[in-house]
């Protein structure tokens, strides 16, 4: 991949990637030209439809026509007007000063409601022009509180101020609240319903796909992987975004050798495919997907129903029951003709991409594949000696330290153990256990913090002494890895507010504002209006996690210091500005966060 290359774009509405779409986008279109709208309008789906990404994807086309300014905040997990207009007030913040709200009204009355100053000491320098601003409400069916409240603010908006107003739910979860149906009618003029469109969504991701190498193999085989998608049954778009993205990756580490593939290439990306959906759906299906995939360490009537016998599902092994569902839910692929072998097995249960050992396990199949006969017989039939002879090189691996990430190592010691536990190799499970603890040193530094190592171990606490011990171990040495990334993450956060809000992202279940305060200070009173929404808007994050207080018990006595340098750093209470504002209300946040941190003891963190 070059590393200037972009991802494509898309532009037209058919190209927007929803069941549904064209209509949606067509009705806000038309409902932004109404001058003095009375209602608003409620874009609806299921959980992952793409109802926001659809809105999101056509927000810059719509402010240029409309010369209108999306003014978007989420309702999740908020439950008083308290709540929302300070959420309501720190979303329009960035545009206050540009002239696109006004500074009375609905959005001024949020900022008094929140701030408890009183209007008269409330100063904003804003030019109105209701005509100017959209308001999107997301994750309506998400609002913790009673809908009246959250309809008020509704309300609010589209009869007091004539704002052009959105919003967005999934609202079959709605029609259980009493009066939903009601209120509905009082404040929504019309209903688009958005479900999946997954062919739409298959072009519109491959598309986002940076590379024109890469994308155009995924364009090659992009029927198939339509067909794959419709045959999941998928609705949530996230996992088909997360399946194309690691095939691409997949296909980078393959390089130009897939052409020495020929139509094979169809098997090897579809197969991955296939197996990434299936992995997204349950973790626990990893370790026998690879099994399937590489024709071997399958039970018998696991293979049988690979084989293509007909088999009843009673009295089915689990294994066999899940292989004979596989076949059924996906009739279109040829199971049978995946010539995975041992390095598919390796991909799967290690995450370990290696281009050579994938093309030599196809290379014997092509000539056989291209003839459209039965994939060849060999890897059910490999000695013990061939067997032990691949795994041997894996245990070569790990003690020279030929390990890329940590959830490598988790997968490897899994698999191992497995198969010491079945005596199929000559390693037992206590030596496995031991030769896996000392190549957890060995995994490359920038590789040790790995979200993913702890995956493989989520059902299996206390269920093996030896597995809780390697898992321990994993997770200590990802622990200090990260303590360090996050104290040198922790000095640089304020030095450059482009990314802020990414970077910010990753604060929210982490210790940020610990030891000197004056770091954390300087670095907020530079930002722009829009960044010290961001910092505000962290804090909001932090409320939802039901573990923040424990966690980030260690920030009370800094972030009482950072509130009270930034309110010091206010001229006067009587005329503030928007940034000033909004150093307020941060200030305030703070000191309220850091209260509901005094019942922890000092010491948790």
């Amino acid at each position: 991949m070059k590393a200037n290359e972009e991802p494509m774009q898309t532009e037209s509405h058919e190209e927007a990637g929803a069941g549904g779409s064209s209509v949606a986008l067509k009705v806000i279109e038309n409902y932004l030209k109404d001058k003095s709208p009375n209602s608003a309008i409620l874009v609806s789906g299921e959980w992952g439809a793409g109802k926001t990404y659809l809105i999101g994807s056509k927000k810059e086309y719509f402010q240029k026509k409309s010369k209108k300014k999306f003014v978007t905040f989420s309702v999740a997990g908020l439950s008083t007007r308290e709540e929302l207009d300070q959420a309501l007030f720190l979303a329009s913040a960035p545009w206050l000063l540009d002239g696109h709200v006004q500074a009375a009204g609905v959005f001024a009355k949020a900022a008094l409601r929140f701030l408890k100053i009183e209007p008269k000491d409330f100063n904003l320098k804003a030019e109105f022009n209701e005509n100017r601003i959209v308001v999107v409400i997301e994750d309506i069916d998400r609002f913790f509180g009673d809908l009246k409240v959250l309809f008020g603010l509704v309300v609010d908006l589209v009869d007091q101020s004539k704002v052009h107003t959105i919003l967005v739910a999934a609202e079959d979860k709605l029609f259980s609240h009493v009066a939903y149906s009601e209120w509905k009618e009082k404040i929504v003029g019309q209903t688009v319903l958005i479900e999946p469109d997954i062919p739409k969504m298959v072009d519109v991701f491959i598309k986002e796909i940076p590379g024109d190498s890469t994308r155009s193999r995924l364009v090659s085989r992009q029927k198939d992987l339509e067909r794959i998608a419709i045959e999941w049954n998928l609705s949530n778009l996230r996992s088909l975004r997360f399946a194309i993205k690691q095939l691409a990756l997949v296909i980078d580490e393959i390089g130009e050798n897939i052409d020495r593939l020929k139509d094979l290439d169809k098997i090897l990306l579809c197969g991955i495919f296939l197996g990434l959906l299936e992995v997204r759906r349950s973790a626990r299906a990893a370790a026998t997907i690879g099994r399937m995939f590489s024709h071997e360490g399958l039970s018998e009537d696991a293979q049988a129903a690979l084989a293509g016998a007909s088999l009843g599902s009673d009295d089915l092994s689990e294994e066999g029951a899940f292989v004979k569902q596989m076949i059924e839910r996906y009739p279109s692929f040829e199971f049978s003709l995946f010539p995975g072998g041992i390095a598919f097995l390796r991909f799967f249960r290690t995450g370990d991409i290696s281009a050579e050992e994938m093309i030599a396990a196809f290379a014997p199949q092509v000539e056989t594949v291209s003839k459209r006969e039965v994939f060849l017989r060999e890897y059910l039939s490999l000695s013990q000696a061939e067997f032990d002879e691949e795994y041997d090189s894996i245990i070569s691996d790990l003690k020279a330290g030929r390990v890329s990430s940590m959830a490598q190592v988790a997968r490897i010691y899994l698999s191992l153990k497995f198969l010491a536990d079945k005596r199929s190799i000559a390693l037992t499970s206590s030596e496995v256990k031991e030769v896996v603890l000392s190549a957890i040193d060995l995994v490359p530094s920038e590789n040790v913090e790995d979200p993913y190592a702890g995956e493989d171990f989520w059902y299996m606490t206390g269920a093996d002494a030896e597995i809780d011990e390697v898992r321990d171990a994993i997770e200590s040495k990802r622990s200090q890895a990260r303590d360090a990334k996050l104290e040198a993450m922790r000095l640089g956060l304020w030095s450059d507010e482009e990314g802020l809000a990414a970077r910010l992202r990753e604060w929210r279940n982490q210790v940020l504002f610990i030891g000197d305060a004056s770091t954390a200070v300087s670095g907020i009173l530079a930002l722009s209006p829009a960044g010290i929404q961001e910092v505000v808007r962290l804090f909001g994050s932090r409320s939802r996690f039901s573990d923040f207080r424990t966690r980030l018990a260690a920030e009370k006595k800094t972030l009482i210091e950072v509130a009270d340098a930034l309110e010091s750093s206010l001229s006067s209470i009587d005329k503030l500005s928007v940034r000033d504002s909004q150093l307020l209300v941060l200030a305030r946040t703070m000191r309220a966060f850091s209260e509901q941190l005094d019942d922890v003891p000092d010491g948790d963190s």
